[in-house]
């Protein structure tokens, strides 16, 4: 069965019935109007189309009273219409008096009247006396409907009244706020349409505000009043301008309902402009949850930040990605204006027009029609074997049931043939394809210049549903930090991986990833799970200025219960091919993860974990390569010792103490050898891993095998040197140190040397080591040691000949540990760079004895390399 089968069957079953309208004209001046009048109808049901009123004698004419016999879907109960006219003429003034509407009940629908609305509606539509299947609604207007004088309305939304002609309308309090840019303010006309769970408003213009004579200027709040029947709980806004030279910048709608007191926010914080951005000129904004609204104010006002809503948005919205595929056949393009409109199971997105802006073709707007931006894949679009990508963001109109696709035949090759059309919603996790190979063209195929397709059966692609992250790039302000590359990333959760992706296009990096930035990025990718275990960050090397100095990221998700989720992942460190290590890509793992959230009295609530590392930060060399002992692997550390360890360690304990590099992988046949306690095993055999590769899934389970191997090696060494300190002396199994000081310092390092030396530790020190050429000295001290422990204070950070040794020794990859030496003491330059990932031992606290005892503690078991 065709997957619109059942759309098919819904508009088969829907009953027509007939209507009469009854329109009384005015008895004023010039009350008649020769143009075309229409009139809409909205219902319990739903609502009909514009239906054109005319009859064979003329109408509306002064006095008047015309009668219309139509026939339309059956909409139920009236809740209201929209009735006027749209000529464009200087004399189109028509002054209407009321209108009569008797919709002649069917047999099924009016007997089974429930829920809010109807009630309401029973006091409003009257049983005609005369006829019981006839239900009469009255809607008074005494208002003229010209563009040129009043209040230039030519279209009015009418409810019913009673008999008194009283209505049940409801006034909503409409707060537009203009953001604080500059030439961001308009005088153009701006247009507003509200959407609730009942039904919408009809597009109003925003035509007198309540508290400024100019309205939408810059960093100014706007009120507006809209009189309607009640919506129920607001779910979306539409507005727009109608000029396409102006650009205005909307910060946000705010919205009051008068009948429950709650306040509606449309966040927006976006131009409407033809000319910046992504070219809109009409944007649909669902409404924020309260609940997530507040979350995110109270956390930025904890922080001290400005509040955005960039992550609420994205959640609450969805993104429809359209590919438009051109055939590749000669003379296949076109220089047209094309427009797409999806159908969903809910709604439809109505016209969305698809324009070339690098020619900024003229394009006039009319209700309903938006314009999307250019395309993201090509400069010009729709040509020959292109493959062009748009994206909208709008309400969830469900899956896909049909496309309507075309163009308006202008420019000098207008005739297209179009292959294919691809959307993607990330979200649902589906791609659904409209096959065609037709042309839409005036003279060839079939002479039309739009197609209606339909999703191809069994062609529609189903991936793991994306979900939203914010990302936050902090760049470092270290000078030169700033980086003209572009930068991706990868986000890896317990099991699942977003894979790499850019976080933002070519012509949207200008300005970001500059020293001492914060840039923020919203992007839907792959769900990889409640918790983030590691990222992978790095940049394409391209660009004058590739080299980036990384201080720390933050990644945002919202959850399904409105909680803030806040993973922090440090670097401090550059990525860039002549500094550091010369790495461009980084794996960072979370270093502390936030949880925020509002309690019952609606105040932040917020919890901070530290996170035990697993392993090591994992780094990538220029030329894009892992080694193979550093490579991730997926299972949590416990869980690898659980599963694997007491197996792996049966068949290798014999053997872990020939192995001498991390490197070589042990190799041991399935079958077990059946041996006497006299007979030993034979030896596994080993092998030479593969060089250096970008990571597989085969060179992760080789890293899980070393990963295991590792862990029993270091059981054995841990055992091994237990044995040796019974028997032999201390510094036979000691590492070599080196204490790198000012010499306003010499008195504790000397302290420190001396109990170091009696505990067995071979030390560089340089009272008792350095001869002879002093930079000489102070390179063979740091070679020949394996852990350099260094005192920070104001004056060793100032010294050159410090500076040297401490950046001589992380070019050599030694362990460093800082040693504070300075009362309260935070250091910054180069220091500060060097030290900020590592833990250091404060001596100005406590007593020398417990400091010390710490010291060893951290030689023995700590692992800072830089």
């Amino acid at each position: 069965m065709y997957p619109f089968a059942s759309t098919l069957f819904q508009l088969k079953i829907k009953l027509f019935i007939p209507y009469e309208v009854i329109v009384f004209t005015g008895d004023k001046s010039d009350a008649g109007i020769d143009a075309q009048v229409f009139i809409q109808m909205y219902g319990l049901n739903g609502k009909t189309e514009e239906i054109i009123l005319k009859n064979t004698s003329d109408t509306f004419k002064r006095k008047a009273i015309d009668k219309f016999k139509i026939e339309a879907y059956d909409i139920g109960q009236i809740e209201k219409i929209r009735i006027g006219h749209y000529s464009e003429k200087f004399n189109s003034a028509w002054y209407l008096e009321k209108v009569l509407i008797q919709r002649h009940l069917s047999e099924k629908s009016d007997k089974q009247k429930q829920g809010f609305k109807s009630n309401r509606s029973q006091r409003l539509n009257q049983i005609n006396a005369i006829d019981p299947n006839v239900e009469e609604s009255w809607f008074v207007c005494r208002q003229w409907f010209d563009k040129n004088s009043g209040d230039k309305a030519t279209v009015r939304e009418l409810l019913p009244v009673d008999e008194q002609e009283n209505s049940l309308k409801v006034t909503y309090m409409i707060h537009v706020f203009t953001g604080n840019k500059s030439e961001v303010d308009t005088d153009t006309n701006v247009f507003l349409t509200i959407y609730g769970e009942f039904e919408d408003t009809g597009e109003r213009e925003l035509r007198q505000s309540k508290t400024n004579k100019n309205k939408f200027k810059q960093n100014q709040e706007d009120i507006f009043e809209i009189k309607s029947t009640s919506l129920g709980k607001l779910r979306k806004i539409k507005i727009r301008h109608d000029d396409l030279v102006s650009a205005w910048y909307l910060d946000r709608v705010e919205i009051i309902d008068p009948e429950t007191n709650q306040t509606y926010y449309f966040i927006c914080k976006s131009w409407l402009a033809t000319d910046i951005d992504d070219g809109l000129l009409c944007r649909e904004i669902p409404a924020l949850e309260n609940k997530a609204l507040h979350l995110a104010t109270a956390c930025k006002d904890s922080a001290g930040s400005s509040v955005d809503f960039d992550l609420e948005m994205k959640s609450n919205a969805t993104t429809y990605k359209i590919s438009v595929i051109t055939s590749e056949k000669w003379g296949n393009g076109t220089d047209a204006n094309v427009y797409i409109i999806i159908f969903g199971q809910n709604n439809d997105t109505g016209l969305i027009r698809l324009f070339d802006e690098g020619e900024k073709k003229t394009m006039i707007l009319s209700i309903g029609k938006v314009p999307l931006t250019t395309s993201k894949t090509h400069t010009y679009p729709f040509e020959k074997g292109h493959t062009d990508v748009f994206e909208i963001e709008t309400m969830d109109i469900g899956e896909p049931t049909k496309i309507k696709i075309g163009h308006d035949g202008t420019g000098l090759q207008s005739d297209w043939l179009l292959e294919q059309v691809e959307i993607d919603i990330p979200k649902f996790g589906r791609t659904w394809k409209f096959s065609c190979g037709k042309w839409l063209s005036k003279w060839k195929g079939d002479c039309q210049l739009e197609i209606e397709l339909y999703p191809q059966d069994m062609a529609t692609e189903i991936y793991t549903p994306y979900v939203s992250y914010e990302i936050k790039v902090f760049t470092s302000k270290v000078s030169g930090a700033g980086t003209d590359s572009n930068v991706h990333i990868e986000i890896s959760g317990v099991e699942k991986t977003t894979g790499q992706v850019y976080l933002c296009s070519k012509t949207d990096r200008r300005g970001k990833f500059r020293t001492g930035s914060v840039d923020t990025f919203v992007l839907e990718l792959e769900d990889v799970g409640k918790d983030i275990k590691k990222i992978r960050i790095g940049h394409d090397n391209r660009g004058f200025g590739a080299s980036w100095h990384l201080d720390h990221v933050e990644i945002r998700r919202l959850d399904k219960s409105q909680k803030n989720k806040i993973f922090i992942f440090s670097c401090h460190r550059w990525l860039a091919k002549d500094e550091d290590d010369g790495s461009i890509v980084r794996d960072l793992f979370p270093e502390k993860v936030i949880e925020e959230k509002l309690d019952q009295n609606e105040q932040l609530q917020d919890e901070e974990r530290e996170v035990e590392p697993k392993i090591n930060s994992q780094t990538i060399d220029s030329n894009g390569n892992v080694p193979l002992h550093d490579e991730p692997f997926k299972h949590k550390t416990s869980e690898i010792l659980e599963q694997t360890v007491d197996d792996v360690y049966t068949e290798i304990q014999e053997s872990v103490n020939t192995l001498k590099t991390d490197i070589i992988i042990p190799y041991t046949s399935t079958n077990h050898y059946q041996h006497s306690s006299c007979s030993p095993p034979p030896p596994p055999r080993l092998i030479q891993p593969p060089s250096y590769a970008t990571p597989s899934r085969g060179s992760v389970e080789i890293a899980h095998t070393n990963t295991c191997l590792c862990l029993c090696r270091r059981l054995q060494q841990n055992q091994r040197r237990m044995t040796q300190s019974n028997h032999h002396p201390a510094s036979a199994s000691k590492q070599s140190l080196m204490i790198s000081y000012n010499w306003d310092n010499q008195a504790i390092c000397k302290k420190i040397y001396d109990r170091l030396r009696s505990d067995g530790y071979t030390i560089w020190f340089d009272v008792q080591n350095m001869h002879g050429c002093i930079y000489t000295a102070m390179a063979k001290a740091v070679e020949q040691s394996e852990i350099i422990l260094f005192g920070m204070t104001e004056k060793y950070r100032q010294s050159d000949n410090c500076r040297k040794e401490l950046t001589y020794a992380c070019k050599k990859r030694k362990r460093l540990i800082p040693l504070r030496l300075q009362e309260k003491y935070d250091p910054d330059g180069w220091l500060g760079l060097i030290s900020a990932e590592l833990l250091y031992i404060d001596f100005t606290k406590k007593d020398f004895d417990t400091n010390y005892r710490n010291l060893l503690k951290e030689i023995e078991t700590g692992e800072n390399v830089l």
